[in-house]
């Protein structure tokens, strides 16, 4: 039978710095490789020369994740056309290089017809729905089994407990997947690799399958607010608490985004010893540490669930890695200890943990049951059909 090839013009931002990032490739793939769509990558800088018409208009998570000066690029672009348009939300927290007021603003005078966001759905309509002229799609991220397959044996593999990934700023407010990457650290008698630091997909994958098991928690923060008052009094209070002269985020970042990570850690490690400090890095100071527990120790946790689960919650499930994960909701996807093993905030079950992962027909049994549910629902071709259908109805 035949059917309609709907065209998009897919906006992305190339930018060197998301090289870590898989899940914004994975999500860029399976658009282009689905059979009902006709896509069409195009960089925002690349925009002044694009006159040819297409169905809708999609805008890529990196367009809007970690800077608004894509949006602003991409907003002149958008007064010239007739299309609708889709856009993906990037870092759905208050990030403080781009505030959600701020994305919020600019998307609302782009006359936004859809948003997809990663979150549940009342946190996703609580932040989107007055954005969005027709719907919020609720677009978590899922399982590209190009890049995360099973590559060893699990009796093969030599690390029993693994997490590679960046360290949690403090203004996030939430210290859990922090403190728990420190309490692994310090188990003995296993073979352990965790450390902060971020692969990309290829070395993700070879990583993943190394390993028996990988820690990690849900994506995002408790605390999110609509205007990003939470971030900016914690700025103010920055300005105000500290000695340091803060570099601003700029175009220059690119080059230390770059170099090579020892030579970036030398920079960081004289960084944090001298009067000078990197907006970026601001937030890993300890200087600042005590203030930010003080600070969110005195917030009350607000009604709707901001938390989201993570493109890393799929990556391992694809290499059939079991996964220990801090207690949460993980999009009401995946179901504890039956999809990975809950551990406790509390750690009251820590030991029951450590000895459960010695058992390898057990572990086994949980990343059959994880892989089979996620390869039959939660690909990402599963995720375009879902668009697909959500804006052509």
């Amino acid at each position: 039978m035949a059917y309609k090839k709907y065209k998009i013009l897919l906006i992305v931002n190339i930018d060197h710095s998301y090289d870590k990032l898989s899940y914004y490739d994975d999500w860029v793939k399976a658009f282009v490789e689905h059979k009902k769509i006709k896509v069409k990558l195009i960089n925002f800088t690349e925009l002044d020369n694009e006159c040819d018409e297409y169905d809708f208009i999609f805008l890529h998570h990196s367009t809007n994740a970690d800077s608004i000066d894509p949006l602003l690029k991409i907003e002149k672009f958008i007064y010239s056309r007739k299309e609708e348009v889709l856009v993906f939300i990037g870092n759905e927290f208050n990030n403080i290089f781009s505030p959600i007021g701020d994305r919020r603003k600019i998307l609302k005078r782009m006359n936004i017809s859809y948003v997809c966001s990663q979150l549940m759905n009342e946190a996703a309509q609580f932040l989107w729905s007055d954005v969005s002229k027709k719907k919020v799609i609720l677009c978590p991220p899922a399982l590209n089994t190009n890049n995360f397959f099973v590559q060893k044996k699990f009796d093969d593999r030599k690390i029993d407990i693994g997490f590679k990934g960046i360290k949690y700023y403090s203004y996030i407010g939430d210290t859990e997947r922090n403190s728990m990457v420190n309490k692994f650290s310090k188990i003995k008698g296993l073979n352990i690799s965790i450390d902060f630091k971020r692969y990309d997909a290829k070395n993700w994958s070879i990583f993943l399958n190394s390993c028996k098991s990988v820690i990690s928690s849900e994506a995002g923060s408790y605390f999110v607010d609509i205007d990003d008052k939470i971030i900016r009094d914690i700025l103010s209070k920055i300005k105000s608490k500290t000695s340091k002269f803060i570099i601003p985020r700029s175009k220059f970042d690119k080059l230390f985004y770059n170099l090579p990570v020892s030579f970036k850690n030398l920079i960081k490690f004289f960084l944090k010893k001298s009067p000078i400090s990197h907006s970026n890095l601001v937030f890993e100071d300890a200087e600042f540490e005590k203030f930010y527990k003080s600070y969110f120790d005195s917030l009350t946790y607000p009604p709707i669930y901001f938390k989201c689960i993570s493109s890393r919650n799929f990556d391992a499930i694809g290499t059939k890695t079991v996964q220990i994960l801090l207690e949460g909701k993980y999009n009401n996807i995946l179901k504890p200890n039956e999809h990975y093993l809950s551990l406790k905030k509390d750690y009251s079950n820590f030991k029951e943990i450590l000895e459960y992962i010695k058992d390898n027909n057990k572990v086994k049994k949980i990343t059959e049951q994880a892989f089979s549910f996620v390869k039959e629902n939660h690909l990402y071709k599963n995720r375009v059909d879902h668009i697909i259908k959500e804006i052509i109805s």
